[in-house]
């Protein structure tokens, strides 16, 4: 992901008359495991603080129920660089709506990485049954961590998309006839495979 910048002018009319905001917004991106950060640079008494309440409210909005495929951003920093208002046009939906609009859009031009949970697999399996454990985690487009003998059973960790993860404790009782256990847990995130 790149960094962007983006102003949307949002005008329309309506019945009941004119709406109008205008919400500029920079997008960078931000080391993994940073989690969302918004930034509001505004200088106070830009925009009266209702209409700067909406700003934050549709990005925080946005940012969670995605500006792209339903996906949430993450590792990413939003900072609300300006915002322009009427005195009688603009309204607290308008201003929600040129966040949210702007969000989408810089994050856009920004080039967003979609990002997939990585869950670390602990597996107990029996020796014999390690080498099918092993390549049904390659299948899924996992990586193994590290395998260790305890007595006859093999302890195996792995990370693997979550995505693949779909009857897995099935699966391993089938490879193993039931003799496998495993724990899965949230890793990280990772750049989406384009298979």
């Amino acid at each position: 992901m790149d960094s962007a910048d983006y102003t949307e002018t949002f005008v329309r009319e309506t019945p009941n008359g004119n709406l109008f905001a205008e919400v500029s917004l920079r997008v960078e991106p931000l080391e993994r495991g940073k989690g969302f950060v918004l930034d509001n640079r505004l200088s106070p008494g830009i925009i009266p603080e209702e209409l700067e309440n909406s700003i934050i409210e549709g990005i925080n909005e946005s940012s969670r129920t995605g500006v792209e495929h339903g996906y949430p951003l993450t590792d990413t920093k939003v900072s609300v660089v300006g915002a322009a208002h009427h005195s009688t046009d603009s309204s607290d939906i308008a201003f929600k709506a040129a966040a949210s609009i702007a969000l989408r859009n810089a994050a856009l031009k920004a080039k967003l990485v979609k990002l997939e949970p990585m869950m670390k697999l602990e597996i107990d399996t029996p020796e014999e049954n390690t080498g099918d454990v092993i390549g049904d985690i390659s299948s899924r487009r996992g990586s193994v961590l590290n395998m260790e003998s305890v007595g006859n059973f093999s302890k195996v960790s792995a990370h693997v998309p979550l995505a693949k993860l779909f009857r897995y404790t099935t699966d391993l009782r089938s490879l193993t006839k039931g003799r496998a256990s495993a724990s899965i847990e949230l890793s990280h995130f990772t750049e989406v495979a384009e298979n």
